[in-house]
């Protein structure tokens, strides 16, 4: 039988809630190190890349997650 934990939180959910928490932390800080001010163009550039780098790290830690659990 599955604990309670589990049920609400897979491997699956913790991943997308990491890379969800890794674009949230990211994008701000590179909008903040730029240095710029908040004019849409470099905000818009900043947000497709948080949000590329989003789903890099989805793709590319989901993929080392599966590898590395599956030689267990």
């Amino acid at each position: 039988m599955r604990s309670f934990r589990s049920v609400l939180m897979t491997d699956e959910t913790r991943l997308k809630l990491s890379a969800i928490a890794f674009v949230l932390i990211w994008t701000p800080l590179m909008i903040w190190r730029t240095g710029t001010p908040l004019e849409p163009v470099p905000v818009l550039i900043s947000l497709a890349a948080g949000c590329l780098a989003g789903v890099l790290w989805y793709w590319l830690y989901g993929k080392w997650f599966r590898w590395y659990f599956a030689r267990r």
